[in-house]
């Protein structure tokens, strides 16, 4: 008997024991099937150069139906929260009060001014968030139905013609206090929902402030609109630049808002990612010739658009969008493009007006915009909505212009009230210019003339050229120096890159495409030590470099990593302190300068100290380098050579010479670029099965095969234990 207690015993403590692991196995079940449900690492997509199709499921599948298209709409919104955005926040669980009252503001230039104001108050998991909203009502008395109402983020010019028109303005006028315009996450909207490491829980700064003019809507709802006479179904969200985009965001999953109107928004906002446009010129005429600002533009048949490309590297460390949007390397990496977002607004009783000036707005890349529009069309034509679909450019301006406001106010007098376009609707400073001005001008714009459509043709990423600037098998031998002492290594370049490398003499060259605007292309060699010689034995790296023109944004690293993982397939460069990381795997940043030469079009020696410190953390002798450049090249084509790389002994370090079985050939490129050539990328990739892809799902799928095997071990314990305490029983009797 007693040995039969201390089996029950045993048995209890075990099944105990098994059950918590069964416990914990079920939510890691869950966590597998949800971190499986279809998104990938940024840094493990595949490039697609031209921009996915809005009408295909993610399945295959092609959309043909409304129904459908509801489904789409919803796989568009997971992804562009998932890999951008960061989550939109319904307001779910929250509580909403609001106060009219009387306050001051303070304008741009630090003035101050009386104000009517909203104070709203959200509560929510007992945290508490507050902040003030603006508002501006016409003199004339409201319609039946109430004002329209314009939804301001930052603040809009011409606010005495929109109340004229009949439309009230709420103005959030302190957009840093719902959260500040940076990665630092600070604001009311982070204290209801802090930012953390889970991407959950990573709305970026644009949704953000989209949240912001969300209350603005549920207190309008919950009887402000009655108090302040306005039409809680006639509303638009709007703002300017940053705040175009935030305008862009809103509206697209705010399906409460009936008009988006994102003003200049630019990348990350409404213009195509993939199309280029830099140093491209068009014709202007016959369109602007009577333009009131046709002054600021000296030659409006041959108008030249230069910045007209906006790197993707630039937006990731802005704190607009979340963590997963560092991850890509390029626009053409990312899963989507920004038709995606406009085509959120393809539904019954909602309409998208996109504005963006030209002239002023040439890093914008206005005809990206146009691009936009073409490409988010066949949703709102799926739908039998191509009418609410429109767009309008000005010549000059970063703001939304008073022709703007005419264009826009007679096509919601269309929509909304069933009324035509009148020319006595044009104010006086106008009527030349907008004289032969018609509803349908809004479904069209300069970039789709007859003159424009070779040159506007050539900026939409054309999978020829693409293919035709892939070198995936490029290795290079050539001769490197540690010391005075020659070593071979083979030089290739970095598998998601897009550059040709080829051989240069004492060195490499890599070779842009038109298609391409940053260096994300690098390349790498492994380097075996010599016996006895460590890393931390050199003290620095010299190399000749030089560029076909003087690029701008140079900076320069020297990275490392240890064989046989070596170096991811990307690196994350941080434009504000030049830091060089990576998501994927272990880099060790032996050196870094972000005080690249000026210049390098004439040849030029750099030399790259090395941390001895971090060099003293590698351990091994087989290593994979890169002499990473990061280089900003907005004008497409671009090369730039690398060549004569020699790491220096630190003092009384001796170098053997290097003993092989082969030597590799070295490249006797025609042009002799040992002290005259172009400068090259430096990087590296890891190996196949070490993609990022790879190794998460190896790492989850070994989870799983664990933790089955852990639960088919609970099943046999279970089973000995039975047979023990069955045999015990028998015994006792």
């Amino acid at each position: 008997m007693k040995k039969y207690k201390i089996f029950k015993r045993a048995a209890i403590l075990i099944f105990a024991v098994i059950l918590m692991f069964s416990v914990h196995t079920a939510g890691l079940f869950t966590s597998f099937a949800a971190q499986t449900s279809g998104f990938f690492a940024a840094s493990s997509l595949e490039r697609e150069v031209l921009p996915p199709d809005l009408l295909t499921m993610q399945d295959g599948t092609a959309v043909t139906t409304a129904a459908q298209w509801l489904e789409r709409q919803k796989e568009i919104r997971a992804m562009l929260e998932y890999y951008m955005y960061g989550p939109w926040r319904s307001g779910e669980g929250e509580t909403l009060s609001y106060t009219l009252t009387r306050g001051t503001l303070t304008t741009w230039g630090g003035g101050t001014y009386e104000a009517d104001l909203i104070e709203l108050t959200i509560e929510k998991d007992g945290k508490t968030a507050q902040f003030n909203v603006s508002y501006n009502l016409p003199d004339a008395a409201p319609p039946e139905d109430g004002f329209p109402v314009m939804v301001v983020f930052g603040g809009i010019g011409h606010a005495d013609y929109i109340n004229q028109k009949g439309y009230a303005l709420i103005t959030i006028t302190d957009m840093n206090n719902i959260a500040s315009d940076n990665a630092a996450r600070n604001g009311e909207f982070y204290k209801l929902y802090p930012y953390s490491s889970a991407w959950e829980e990573q709305s970026g700064v644009l949704m953000a402030w989209s949240w912001g003019a969300g209350k603005i809507l549920d207190a309008l709802e919950q009887g402000l609109g009655a108090e302040l006479n306005i039409n809680t179904e006639k509303t638009i969200v709007t703002g300017v630049s940053r705040y175009g985009k935030a305008a862009a965001v809103a509206g697209a999953f705010d399906t409460r808002f009936a008009v988006t109107l994102p003003v200049c928004s630019g990348f990350g906002g409404l213009t195509m990612g993939r199309y280029k446009s830099n140093n491209t010129t068009y014709n202007l005429l016959p369109d602007f010739a009577n333009d009131p600002n046709s002054g600021a533009v000296s030659n409006l048949e041959a108008w030249t658009s230069t910045g007209g490309t906006e790197g993707i590297q630039s937006l990731q460390g802005s704190g607009w969008f979340n963590e997963n949007y560092k991850g890509f390397t390029t626009y053409s990496h990312v899963p989507f493009d920004q038709h995606f977002l406009s085509a959120l607004c393809a539904m019954e009783n909602r309409y998208l007006f996109m504005i963006t000036g030209i002239n002023s707005d040439m890093w914008n890349s206005p005809p990206g915009l146009w691009y936009n529009y073409e490409e988010a069309l066949p949703a709102f034509e799926l739908l039998g909505l191509e009418d609410n679909l429109a767009i309008q450019m000005h010549l000059n301006g970063h703001s939304a212009e008073l022709e703007d406001l005419v264009k826009l106010f007679a096509y919601l007098d269309k929509h909304w009230n069933g009324k035509d376009f009148s020319k006595d609707d044009i104010p006086d400073s106008l009527k030349m210019f907008l004289a032969d001005f018609k509803l349908d001008d809004l479904k069209t714009s300069v970039f789709a003339s007859e003159a424009n459509a070779e040159v506007y043709l050539a900026g939409k990423p054309n999978p020829e050229i693409f293919e035709s600037a892939v070198n995936e098998a490029a290795e290079l031998p050539i001769k490197i120096m540690l010391g005075d002492k020659e070593y071979p290594v083979t030089v290739t370049r970095n598998d998601d890159g897009d550059a040709l490398i080829e051989s240069v003499n004492g060195g490499f060259r890599f070779n842009y495409g038109s298609n391409l605007q940053y260096s994300d292309t690098f390349a790498k060699f492994d380097l075996t030590l010599p016996d006895g010689i460590q890393i931390s034995d050199f003290e620095s790296v010299t190399f000749n470099c030089k560029t076909d023109v003087n690029y701008w944004g140079k900076k320069m690293a020297v990275l490392a990593a240890p064989k046989p993982n070596g170096l991811p397939a990307a690196f994350e460069y941080n434009y504000s302190n030049g830091a060089i990381t990576s998501d994927s795997k272990p880099i060790t940043v032996l050196s870094t300068n972000n005080n690249f030469p000026s210049s390098t079009i004439n040849v030029t020696s750099i030399t790259m100290e090395l941390d001895k410190e971090a060099a003293e953390t590698l351990d091994g002798s087989v290593f994979e380098i890169s002499l990473y450049i990061h280089m900003e090249h907005l004008d497409g084509d671009a090369e730039y050579t690398i060549t004569n790389i020699v790491f220096n002994p630190a003092s009384g370090v001796e170098i053997p010479e290097y003993i092989g079985e082969e030597e590799p050939e070295e490249s006797n490129d025609e042009d002799d670029v040992s002290n005259s050539e172009n400068p090259a990328d430096s990087g590296s990739e890891s190996t196949e099965e070490n993609t990022p892809a790879n190794t998460a799902v190896e790492d989850e799928v070994n989870n799983f095969a664990l933790y089955i095997g852990i639960g088919v071990g609970a099943v046999v314990l279970i089973a000995v234990v039975a047979v023990l305490l069955i045999t015990s029983k028998k015994k006792e009797k």
